[in-house]
């Protein structure tokens, strides 16, 4: 089937960025020198701007020690802030919201999700808002419980002025159309235009046969990873439990497939209608010490794995 990507889609970027966790510690770097007799480009000292400060304690008769932290803690102000971005980041690159096209700048967002992906970029905002007001409200909280952990090793340097600290922290996601190619660019001739359309139609051609792999091996990865967890089920160096996580990810799958279908294959929500088919009503607790089950979706998963034609990539088993 024939699409112009630039009616189905929009290009999309994210950038989040964030006040570095760690950095350099100059005079620890020359200490290392001098105790070791080494040079100070051989080796770095690094030291964390909020350290958890965790001093275990003395094991039990289990051989387990309890952990107490007398700097910032594993769970702080800061770190969550820092989670935060990271997670919005792998949300975008996700097929959830977006489809890889080879550009590690640039992502496709369907246009489907257009209206709700503005709200998810207004949502992050909010909460971005929110870490940097607990931010404020810590950030000299932050630094003394640093100063303990860190004692005479502590510098003040280290630490920027409240308002340059909390400015370190941002998130963006922008969208823009894609680009299509005028008959006539002043300048130019008639050869070169077409020579830079038939470039540009090669490289959407390339993006959609990208985009269409990528959507029937991911549903072929997570059947294949189930089949595998069922067939190796109570096994010596087998799983004890089918986790939820797995098949969660393939109702996901399944449900995403007709959205990121940019090429409108057929065939492809076929599958990801019988996948989904096949799957209802299944969960890890039914499948926990119930042999049927188990034997009642092996032989599910074996007939989709047959539908998609075997081992290797599924771009063009359905032509």
């Amino acid at each position: 089937m024939q699409v112009n990507l630039s009616q189905v889609a929009v290009m999309a970027a994210f950038n989040g960025h964030a006040h570095g966790h760690r950095f350099i510690d100059d005079g620890g770097t020359a200490e290392y020198a001098e105790v070791h007799a080494a040079t100070v480009d051989s080796h770095r000292v690094h030291k964390d701007i909020f350290p958890a400060g965790a001093v275990p304690g003395e094991p039990d008769a289990n051989g387990n020690r309890k952990v107490t932290y007398i700097g910032c803690g594993k769970d702080n102000a800061y770190r969550k802030t820092v989670g935060a971005i990271s997670r919005w980041r792998r949300q975008f690159r996700s097929p959830e919201w977006t489809l890889d096209i080879g550009d590690k700048n640039a992502r496709l967002l369907p246009t489907a999700r257009f209206t709700s992906f503005q709200d998810w970029k207004a949502e992050i905002q909010t909460q971005l808002t929110l870490h940097k007001d607990e931010l404020r409200a810590k950030y000299a909280e932050l630094k003394q419980l640093a100063r303990n952990a860190r004692g005479p090793a502590y510098d003040e340097k280290d630490y920027p002025q409240l308002e340059e600290f909390l400015a370190s922290f941002s998130v963006e996601a922008e969208t823009w159309p894609i680009t299509t190619m005028p008959r006539v660019i002043q300048g130019l001739t008639e050869v070169q235009v077409n020579d830079m359309r038939q470039r540009m139609e090669a490289q959407e051609q390339a993006r959609i046969t990208l985009i269409e792999t990528q959507n029937w091996d991911r549903l072929l990865n997570i059947v294949r990873e189930l089949q595998t967890k069922l067939d190796t089920l109570g096994q010596e160096d087998g799983p004890t439990v089918v986790f939820k996580t797995t098949l969660d990810a393939l109702r996901k799958a399944c449900l995403e497939t007709p959205v990121n279908n940019l090429s409108g294959d057929l065939a492809l929500n076929g599958i990801a209608a019988q996948i989904k088919e096949k799957i209802e009503g299944v969960d890890n607790k039914l499948l926990k010490g119930n042999p049927d089950w188990v034997t009642h979706l092996q032989g599910s998963c074996q007939k989709i794995l047959n539908t998609f034609g075997g081992m290797g990539s599924f771009t063009r088993k359905f032509e």
